[in-house]
């Protein structure tokens, strides 16, 4: 899989944090660009990715206004091999 700028920025900062990264907070309503490049690598299997809110627990008088995403590496790939991946800006299946 050839990777794209924003696929190499999010993979740098996956390692930077030594696994798991945090986006920053993005308002609920707008649509950002980033889960269709989050969606691209877990297709590929290379992370995995989960919604969070500002809010510990979400109720109906507690709405939430912001998002991001916790993005950590496929359990199968090592912090070695993203690192491969973006110096050759191409990932290879294992």
């Amino acid at each position: 899989m050839k990777l794209k700028k924003q696929h190499k920025e999010i993979l740098k900062s996956v390692i930077k944090n030594k696994g798991i990264y945090r986006t920053r907070l993005i308002p609920v309503e707008d649509r950002d660009n980033i889960f269709d490049s989050l969606f691209e690598l877990y297709m590929a299997e290379i992370l995995q990715f989960s919604k969070k809110s500002e809010l510990e627990f979400e109720g109906p008088y507690k709405q939430p206004r912001y998002k991001c995403f916790e993005v950590k590496p496929w359990p199968k790939v090592k912090l070695d091999d993203l690192k491969k991946a973006v110096r050759k800006g191409e990932y290879a299946q294992v």
